[in-house]
């Protein structure tokens, strides 16, 4: 794993204490250690929250996932948020978060959420030997544990801070589904953490996370509770810009402005926003760079679902992208030819056809050897000359004719700029593809040629690109090229491009559409 510097926290261990007492407390203390490492945090809202049977409770997480289309983020994953509701409402929505990482291999899940029902101030640490839930036994790092208390002295354990608590117990019965063998450090936030605290323990998580083994973190939380349908919809789409800014202050601040709207019946944004700043700037010390909404959905999206009180969700990723990128070459031959070509935009196409049907289209291996190259591509769609959608991928890790297909999906259904692509528009829909070359960082804006590169640009979390014919569809120059990028795709000052810390990516693409 890429080691990046975080807070130096220093803290007094008590081993001069055992010291100086003598015997007795040396072995009071080994057996509290024994004592807790043997403990097991019953499963609290099993029966209520999620099904109590195990069939059951497997059964349906599977189903949840199922439904999830495969598209991981282009990138190393980092950290996750998801919702803490029951399943029937919120279920589908965490799958979507559970979905990056089935099949991957995590060490320990440091789970971070908040307390809902007990009142203590700063943060409680489990550290006892396991939760349980009805799948079984999840272990808990006790040793990371350790590690975080001696490191933190605000840290403690809370028992009645986990008794009860359902934040952190929902997650783990998707957890049991997606990994293997697995460790979790479980940790609930009182109501009345300090922004230092908050500070001080995202560096300790950061800390203890570059240790030995891959670590995951997870953020529970729900959003707005329980305005109306739609007032819902306005306040968590604020929420999750927010949150896409990879600002933890932001975040703050955008719950600090929507209650003051006087929104009826609006009591908050995320009920785990702490929990969200402390994974968020965790995340960023551990270098994650980008942010992706993988989805949204309210209490009233749901059958039983009363959309005159609702509650909403979302599931998020925050990853590093040009580490990844960087550190990987791409097979890449000559250009396609216009068969290769005229096969690859009828798979983005099917898969749009079949998404409206309800099917799962990823196409197997391609009897064209070049559609089965490892490269990044984006889909950008057109309706009578105007954009209708355009989503890709830099990532080189699956084949050629499988990103496209994603992409194509993800540009027809999960552009947020535009509502979904509907049955009766799809004939109006043209289709054009960009095969990508591997990223290249540049030192200097002279190496970009306009027409023939693209851009990717990248500073402080925040990040923008345009592809290669933007430049010449528009007829920018450079310098009005580098500050759309900047102002328009990236949300930074326009001369960011000319500033210490900005780095700047160019590749060239492949283009072609449907006639």
């Amino acid at each position: 794993m890429r080691r990046h510097p975080v807070h130096q926290i220093v803290a007094i261990c008590g081993a001069l204490l055992v010291i100086s007492t003598g015997g007795r407390c040396q072995q009071k203390a080994k057996t509290d250690e024994m004592k807790s490492s043997t403990e097991v945090r019953k499963p609290a809202v099993a029966g209520a929250f999620y099904p109590d049977n195990p069939q059951a409770l497997a059964q349906q997480a599977d189903r949840f996932l199922a439904n999830v289309p495969q598209q991981p983020v282009p990138g190393r994953l980092v950290a996750l948020v998801a919702p803490h509701a029951g399943y029937v409402y919120s279920g589908q929505v965490a799958a979507y978060a559970y979905k990056q990482i089935q099949g991957k291999t995590f060490d320990t899940v440091i789970l971070i959420g908040p307390s809902h029902r007990a009142l203590f101030s700063g943060a409680s640490l489990y550290d006892g030997g396991a939760y349980e839930t009805p799948l079984g036994r999840v272990s808990v790092n006790v040793k990371m544990a350790r590690e975080m208390m001696s490191l933190n002295k605000g840290l403690r354990h809370v028992p009645q801070a986990h008794m009860a608590e359902h934040s952190l117990e929902v997650q783990l019965p998707f957890l049991q589904r997606v990994l293997g063998d697995f460790r979790i450090l479980p940790i609930v936030l009182g109501p009345r953490c300090s922004s230092e605290e908050l500070e001080a323990l995202a560096g300790t998580v950061a800390q203890v996370a570059q240790g030995d083994g891959e670590v995951l973190l997870v953020a529970s939380t729900d959003m707005s509770h329980y305005p109306s349908y739609d007032a819902a919809c306005r306040v968590d789409k604020g929420t999750l810009r927010a949150i896409e800014s990879f600002s933890p202050q932001a975040v703050a601040q955008n719950e600090a402005r929507w209650l003051k709207e006087d929104i009826p019946d609006l009591s908050c944004t995320l009920c785990g926003l702490d929990a969200v700043m402390v994974t968020m700037m965790a995340a960023k010390a551990l270098g994650a760079d980008e942010v992706e909404v993988l989805k949204y959905a309210n209490s009233g999206d749901v059958p039983i679902g009363d959309r005159n009180r609702v509650v909403g969700y979302c599931a998020v990723a925050f990853y590093q992208r040009g580490g990844e990128i960087s550190g990987k070459e791409m097979i890449v031959s000559e250009e396609l030819n216009l068969q290769e070509q005229r096969e690859l935009l009828k798979i983005a196409r099917m898969a749009i056809e079949q998404k409206l049907e309800g099917k799962q289209h990823l196409p197997p291996e391609s009897s064209y050897p070049k559609l089965n190259e490892r490269r990044g591509s984006f889909v950008t769609l057109h309706k009578k000359g105007q954009l209708r959608g355009c989503i890709g991928r830099f990532q080189p890790d699956i084949p050629l004719c499988q990103t496209v297909a994603q992409m194509a999906q993800a540009a027809a259904f999960s552009d947020r700029r535009f509502p979904p692509v509907s049955s009766s528009e799809l004939n109006e829909i043209e289709i054009e593809i960009s095969v990508l070359s591997p990223l290249k960082e540049i030192s200097s804006v002279d190496e970009i040629q306009l027409g023939t590169h693209g851009i990717w640009i990248t500073r402080g979390g925040q990040s923008g690109c345009f592809l290669p014919q933007v430049a010449t569809e528009t007829g920018w120059s450079k310098q009005e090229f580098l500050e759309h990028c900047c102002q328009d795709k990236a949300f930074l000052p326009k001369d960011a491009y000319l500033q210490e810390g900005t780095t700047i990516y160019t590749f060239t693409a492949q283009v072609f559409h449907e006639d």
